[in-house]
């Protein structure tokens, strides 16, 4: 079986986010927090994604993560944090194949 290359890889991610979703949780729940911070890494994750899809040769880490990675570890006993760890893996890896593919092309460079 053949692995796909990291912008293959990337594209093949970014249609399937398209059916991805966060719980649906209104601003009294107590993982709150946690939803927007999560909201905040997409939103930081789609730009990056859209610049490298777009030519671009770099991608800046999240400065949030420290943050975000706290309220998913206090989050963790909460029925819904595994639905929270799902969408950060799958966005995680966006943005890992995104930096793959900018370091790429700044070695032909």
């Amino acid at each position: 079986m053949a692995v796909d290359d990291p912008l293959s890889a990337l594209r093949k991610l970014v249609i399937g986010q398209k059916s991805a979703a966060l719980p649906d949780i209104n601003a009294e729940h107590p993982l709150w927090p946690l939803h927007q911070q999560v909201q905040a890494y997409d939103a930081f994750v789609t730009r990056a994604v859209i610049h490298v899809l777009g030519g671009g040769r770099d991608v800046q880490p999240f400065t949030d993560r420290p943050v975000l990675d706290a309220l998913l570890q206090a989050a963790a006993a909460q029925p819904e944090a595994a639905a929270y760890r799902r969408y950060l893996e799958r966005i995680d890896t966006m943005l890992r194949l995104a930096g793959e593919v900018a370091t790429a092309r700044q070695k032909q460079d």
